[in-house]
């Protein structure tokens, strides 16, 4: 069981983080450039995975990156509290990705049965309507924050200028564009709007 602590050395040195478990105190002092340049983390470990093989791989990734910034520190407990903290960063996320998996599943209305031909400018972002329920198709227009709040549009830049068919069905492989999902008998047989019985 983690307990987190908030303690102060001396009026010279406050300590931004402090974790214990049975067997183990760890603390970091307040440092501005603490963390700045790390890369990012690897995604976090499937539930049931190794405890060891994460904290080996956030050892390796973070474990040294803040020790410039924290004087003071020996180099193992700098090791310690930083794998420490990044060791909680991944626990928490994995449950917020383990909560997220258990939500049903969400689809995409049939904005169209066809796909619609659009022409692409070099460089320029676009933000393609993944749900189905915008009226700008085949682009969003926000429309998804209230019939559709679990489902985001699909931002992307345009590598060069071109004509492209962008998906009407929403259901492509391929998004943004068509790959010819529209033919398959379970959209032409789905009203406009609704969601298809798959």
């Amino acid at each position: 069981m983690l307990r987190f602590q908030s303690l102060s050395l001396s009026s010279r040195h406050q300590v931004a983080k402090a974790f214990s478990t049975a067997a183990l105190t760890a603390s970091e002092p307040f440092s501005t450039n603490c963390g700045r340049g790390l890369p990012s983390l690897p995604p976090p470990p499937l539930p049931g995975a190794r405890l060891r093989r994460a904290t080996e791989k956030v050892t390796r990734v973070a474990g040294g990156a803040c020790l410039p910034t924290m004087p003071g520190l020996h180099k193992t407990g700098g090791l310690v509290a930083s794998a420490a903290g990044s060791f909680c960063r991944l626990f928490f996320s994995q449950i917020r990705s383990c909560s997220a998996l258990s939500a049903p599943s969400v689809k995409p209305v049939i904005a169209a049965k066809e796909p619609f031909p659009v022409d692409l400018i070099t460089e320029k972002r676009y933000a393609w309507c993944a749900c189905g329920h915008s009226q700008k198709q085949p682009f969003c227009d926000g429309t998804h924050k209230k019939s559709s709040p679990e489902i985001s549009p699909l931002r992307f830049t345009a590598e060069k200028s071109k004509k492209a068919w962008l998906c009407g069905c929403k259901y492509t492989k391929n998004p943004p564009y068509c790959d010819g999902t529209h033919k398959e008998d379970f959209v032409q047989k789905t009203d406009l709007h609704t969601q298809p019985q798959i």
